[in-house]
């Protein structure tokens, strides 16, 4: 995630800076960059998501929302797919607990208000249509740094998911693994009520 870490970096510096001035130009700053943190986070979460299951195990919709082009029937459209911030944080989630029987859902609570709030800070200032929405005052970066810590929160639970979701498959592998060890190819193959062809038989019995 070294784009996600680079922005981070951004957050950061304009945290200092509006400690030692209280220019709106820094307050602006700071709101773009913590939201350009979380949009390159989800990017990257979006990433690693395509690349733990791939095409074969997720749907049209899915896919869709994953890689921004508009899937039918498992192949892509010319189309743009796109959902709003936290619809996209909300359906992230969504398919990685579908693999994982429903464990540790999106983390809403009370801060899911200001989460809302923040986005619509963000918005006064990317896309202004009056002079008074882009002023930032000292309630809406605490809005921010609340949002921010709620999405930090939430993206450790997200790649605690996905490690744990690798790591039951891997788990898995090691158990096949071993059962072949002791009991030999064949016979792990027999217990399953599987037949086996004679190219292979010779070689892993």
């Amino acid at each position: 995630m070294k784009t996600s870490s680079t922005l981070f970096k951004d957050v950061i510096f304009f945290e200092k800076l509006m400690k030692d001035s209280r220019k709106q130009i820094w307050r602006r700053a700071y709101v773009r960059a913590a939201f350009a943190f979380i949009d390159a986070c989800t990017y990257e979460l979006k990433d690693l998501v395509f690349k733990s299951f791939g095409t074969g195990l997720l749907n049209d919709d899915e896919l869709s929302f994953i890689t921004e082009i508009k899937y039918k029937k498992g192949a892509k459209t010319k189309k743009k797919y796109y959902l709003s911030t936290t619809k996209s944080w909300e359906y992230l989630f969504d398919i990685v607990i579908s693999f994982m029987c429903n464990e540790h859902k999106l983390i809403k609570g009370e801060n899911w208000k200001d989460v809302k709030k923040a986005i619509s800070i963000r918005n006064n200032i990317t896309h202004p249509k009056k002079h008074k929405t882009i002023k930032i005052t000292d309630e809406h970066i605490f809005i921010i740094r609340k949002a921010l810590l709620w999405f930090i929160d939430n993206l450790q639970n997200f790649l605690f998911l996905l490690a744990k979701y690798h790591k039951k498959n891997i788990d898995h592998l090691r158990k096949i693994r071993q059962c072949i060890e002791e009991e030999g190819w064949t016979n792990y193959l027999k217990r399953l009520g599987l037949e086996e062809t004679e190219d292979i038989s010779n070689d892993r019995s």
